[in-house]
């Protein structure tokens, strides 16, 4: 048996859901990626909601260098501090720790610093993920506090991908505290906690609020032809050209514009009209025929679906995955156009999707 192993194991007697990861990841083997050489993944990890002995020792045969542990966030929702400014970061734990000590463990996981996170026990059931951008003092952006919850996932033991460093804990070992003894905290609690951590951020340190969805609670205006009105479709195209939260602002941009009435061509067209939307690296989104890397075509077919949105760079079609060095923008656009597809109805908008 493995170390990998045999954490996994405690951490299962201690009432945590590991899995296995490759640095940050889950095993991911499909059309579109891969990230171990096992010809296997692990599909569906989002629904667990209980890890078996069983299964540990059939992930450690299936995947033996998977040497990266998670744990589920589901029952063990975390606070994300995902914070460059280093003062800062030590003022937004400290306030944690100020409001939630006295209610269990107060641990503090480090991969690369001055990030860190902060675990909790859910008090009533799972809920879920939910974030705040910021944008830091010199106007880079993302930054953000996030609170893991439902779907989502903690790297809690092994090598940091980017540091090459082991993942720490401060405060005590995670396996070694039963997870009934981390602070308890409701919904209602962690979108107050977040709210005051951003609070901090902003007040003290210069931070600013990035744009939102439902930014000091205004609502869209509808106009003819639905959509979720003009605030709505500003503060989603601010997103993408910023590289801010691009998975969800582009599946929601091209949804609600199918949601309208716009044919998916047509939607594809706009995103990639010259001066519309543009990765971060300046390259504008494009469609059309799927070409090899070589410049030679393998097959004819007319494109029509979100999920064919391309960059166009160098005088090449390519597909997003192949064509840019923003591994944020490699995922967040093939994934983001087709999760557009598949949305039933438009929230907010009250408009269902419909297939061209």
């Amino acid at each position: 048996m493995t170390n990998a192993q045999t954490l996994r194991h405690q951490l299962r007697t201690a009432g945590y859901c590991p899995i296995p990861l490759y640095g940050k990841e889950p095993p991911i083997y499909n059309a579109k990626k891969k990230n171990n050489r096992h010809r296997r993944g692990l599909g569906e990890w989002q629904l667990l909601t209980d890890v078996t002995a069983e299964q540990i020792d059939m992930w450690g045969k299936t995947w033996p260098d998977a040497d990266n542990t998670g744990v589920l966030t589901f029952n063990m929702p975390v606070v994300d501090i995902d914070i460059l400014h280093e003062e800062a970061a030590h003022a937004v734990e400290d306030h944690v720790r100020e409001r939630f000590e006295e209610r269990g463990y107060i641990l503090v996981r480090i991969g690369k610093p001055p990030k860190r996170a902060i675990p909790f026990r859910a008090a009533m059931g799972p809920f879920k993920t939910f974030k705040i951008s910021v944008i830091a003092p010199d106007g880079s952006e993302g930054e953000k506090i996030e609170l893991l919850a439902n779907g989502a996932q903690l790297v809690v033991a092994g090598v940091h991908p980017e540091t090459g460093q082991a993942y720490r804990w401060f405060g005590g070992e995670l396996d070694q505290i039963p997870r009934e003894e981390l602070p308890d905290i409701r919904e209602d609690e962690a979108h107050a906690l977040v709210n005051e951590l951003v609070d901090i951020l902003v007040r003290d340190f210069g931070y600013k609020r990035a744009p939102s969805r439902k930014a000091n609670g205004a609502k869209p205006i509808p106009k003819d032809g639905g959509g979720g009105g003009d605030t709505k479709w500003a503060i989603l195209t601010a997103n993408i050209l910023a590289g801010r939260e691009l998975h969800d602002s582009i599946r929601d941009l091209g949804a609600m514009m199918i949601a309208s009435g716009t044919s998916s061509g047509a939607a594809i067209n706009q995103l990639r009209a010259d001066g519309r939307v543009r990765s971060p690296q300046g390259c504008p989104l494009a469609c059309a025929r799927e070409q090899h890397p070589s410049g030679r075509r393998q097959r004819r077919r007319q494109v029509r679906q979100p999920h064919a949105f391309v960059f166009r760079a160098s005088g090449r079609t390519r597909f997003c995955s192949r064509s840019t060095r923003n591994p944020t923008v490699d995922t967040a656009l093939p994934t983001a156009a087709r999760d557009a597809q598949r949305l039933p109805q438009m929230a907010g908008s009250g408009l269902r999707h419909r297939r061209p």
